[in-house]
């Protein structure tokens, strides 16, 4: 795999066959959105596995959104030729691809110009996630797809409350397992390009302060900047500010929330936000009983914050129970 160098291509034909989304996948994907000076092209591999991997991990979807050029073996290729899929019409806002494998994967662009939906009744926003199937045949599907729904509400509340991004976008997609070892999977992309979680945090605790407050998190002038961009995600995930009471939360508890729901569905959660100029950190755990891990990526122009989620829908021998039908709410 080739650097990551503005006004370069971006070469990616090298990289490792293998379908599961890697942490360098989503920290090149925020680059190419964010950065002043994107790749002149990105080139894809020739595996289609790994090409479907990148669109999830939604590195496909940033060039897209740059206007920046595909190629697989030499020839631009848009972007349903990069997935394999025909061309269909449909929506700018709402992009979805059905892979033929059961595997499904849904877009929503723009998501700095589309505020989330209001709730429902049942407090649902995005009825369409149910539709991409990675609950199906699940005892417990209801709660499955509501929690999934609770996690994109978090994910892009925070990119409109917080972000402030030119740019941003969700990627959703299921992939279909084969039996007790392996589930079916919801996995949940969200990126911006906005001031980063640390900025975020750095305009709350001005709210603190004016309060006679602070967070420790971002006043020890003993670490170094990315120690405490390692301190202020922890704090976030781990509830710090969950209550929101500094600015008044309509709603929601941010990342502690999505944590949550990672470990009740045995899932992995990624986070990649800068700290710095040309600096992101990342921080990652794995499983329900994974331990979280940080490293560095170094990227010039980088800039904002990218979230991944997965949540796993273990297969079970018994059918589904029944729910009541409701109709999808307009999104």
């Amino acid at each position: 795999m080739s650097e990551a160098r503005p006004s370069q291509p971006l070469v990616l034909s090298a990289l490792s066959s293998t379908a599961t989304i890697q942490p360098e996948d989503l920290a090149l994907a925020l680059w190419v959105l964010s950065a002043p000076d994107p790749p002149s092209k990105v080139v894809l591999p020739s595996s289609l596995v790994v090409r479907r991997r990148l669109a999830r991990a939604g590195l496909v979807f940033a060039a897209d959104r740059r206007g920046v050029e595909l190629e697989i073996e030499g020839e631009p290729v848009p972007v349903h030729a990069a997935l394999g899929v025909e061309a269909v019409d449909q929506t700018l806002a709402l992009e979805q691809f059905d892979l033929k494998t059961s595997d499904r994967m849904r877009v929503v662009s723009r998501l700095e110009r589309r505020e989330p939906p209001a709730p429902d009744p049942y407090g649902r926003r995005y009825y369409w996630i149910d539709g991409l199937g990675a609950a199906a045949g699940h005892e417990e599907r209801e709660f499955f797809d509501r929690h999934s729904d609770q996690c994109l509400f978090e994910a892009v509340d925070n990119v409109h409350r917080w972000s402030r991004a030119r740019r941003s976008f969700a990627v959703v997609s299921a992939t279909a397992g084969g039996g007790h070892e392996s589930h079916n999977r919801l996995q949940i992309v969200v990126a911006d390009d906005g001031v980063g979680i640390v900025g975020s945090v750095r305009e709350k605790a001005a709210a603190l302060a004016a309060r006679g407050e602070r967070t420790a998190c971002l006043s020890n002038s003993a670490k170094t900047g990315p120690e405490i961009a390692v301190d202020v995600v922890s704090d976030l995930v781990e509830a710090a500010y969950g209550d929101r009471s500094v600015i008044g939360a309509r709603a929601g508890h941010g990342l502690s929330t999505v944590a949550k729901y990672a470990a009740r569905w045995n899932g992995t959660m990624n986070v990649i936000s800068t700290f710095a100029p040309g600096r992101a950190m990342h921080q990652g755990r794995r499983g329900r009983s994974g331990h979280w891990g940080h490293r560095e990526f170094m990227y010039e122009g980088v800039q904002g914050t990218l979230l991944h989620l997965t949540l796993d829908a273990a297969m079970h021998d018994r059918p589904a129970r029944a729910t009541a039908r409701r109709e999808p709410v307009p999104v």
